[in-house]
């Protein structure tokens, strides 16, 4: 039995008439009398009365033929999403989202517009550190990661999702507190805090290299999570931190009692960058579509991509 026989035996019953139904098809009207004859030998039914004004449904054929149609409608659903995963319109996306960049404009606005442009693709969300969502993209378990950090890697393609300037943390009543804006060059004789080598290894280089060269001294904050490194500012008397801007903007004013948050002129050393990045080797559709509306999302945006 073959699907065409299944779309000939509804073409005859609709019409009631060999002619109409082969001109409907687009086929001649012997080869769909010797279609539907081939159809009813291999059922072993008689599926249609011959009369000299056409042809009418026997019991039998009037009792498949809700069938019929219910599994022709059945295949145009399974061509429709084969068609969907073909085009990476359907299934499973696995992405990777770092621990500081989940209420960054990057990052909400990327998703946005693939939710938009992609509503029946599932969504898993794998939280991390950078470093390790990097290894996790090269294992291959996840599909896609935002990262901050930009590492160049062969089998790595990477793009700038969201570059924004740093917030500086100080006490209040620190000598930079009521500085407009805060430069490298301010932080020279500066103790400053920095998330440490063993978190994020590029992360830190791309920090501490510049703030080194004007003078800062650097030190590794004790605990990671923001309130700690907060606390850390208000009980350190003289340290400061450059603090991420997409974190700072959700905060409570009450997290930021005792402090100033200053803008910075994003210099080399006072900037935050998310990336997006792929496997160079996932030719997956999904992916590719993923990947070509992350691009289109973020270069609408203009240069730097999304900002705070």
């Amino acid at each position: 039995m073959e699907l065409r026989q299944l779309k000939y035996f509804v073409a005859l019953a609709d019409t009631g008439n060999f002619a109409r139904a082969a001109e409907r098809e687009h086929i001649t009207q012997s080869a769909l009398s010797q279609q539907i004859s081939r159809l009813e030998r291999e059922l072993g039914l008689v599926l249609f009365e011959r009369t000299s004004r056409g042809t009418r449904l026997t019991e039998a054929g009037t009792v498949l033929l809700a069938h019929v149609r219910a599994v022709l409608a059945e295949t145009e659903r399974l061509k429709g999403e084969a068609r969907s995963l073909a085009g990476g319109q359907r299934g499973l996306l696995r992405v990777g989202s770092p621990t500081y960049a989940v209420s960054s404009a990057g990052r909400k606005g990327v998703m946005a517009a693939v939710a938009r442009e992609l509503p029946g693709v599932e969504i898993r969300f794998e939280n991390a550190w950078s470093p390790q969502l990097f290894q996790r993209l090269r294992d291959g378990e996840v599909d896609v990661t935002f990262a901050m950090l930009g590492a160049e890697e062969p089998e790595l393609e990477i793009f700038v999702v969201q570059d924004s300037p740093a917030r500086l943390v100080v006490p209040a009543g620190h000598p930079l507190a009521d500085l407009p804006v805060v430069s490298a060059a301010d932080l020279r004789g500066t103790r400053v805090l920095l998330y440490p080598h063993s978190l994020n290894a590029w992360m830190f280089d791309t920090m501490s290299l510049p703030l080194s060269r004007v003078g800062a001294e650097l030190e590794g904050v004790r605990e990671t999570t923001l309130p700690a490194v907060l606390e850390q500012v208000r009980q350190g008397g003289d340290a400061v931190f450059p603090a991420v801007a997409w974190e700072v903007h959700l905060l409570h004013p009450d997290t930021l009692a005792g402090l100033v948050v200053l803008p910075t002129t994003g210099e080399p050393g006072l900037r935050y960058s998310l990336w997006l990045a792929r496997r160079r080797a996932d030719t997956s559709p999904l992916v590719q579509e993923f990947w070509r509306i992350a691009r289109k999302a973020v270069a609408a945006q203009g240069p730097g991509g999304y900002q705070e």
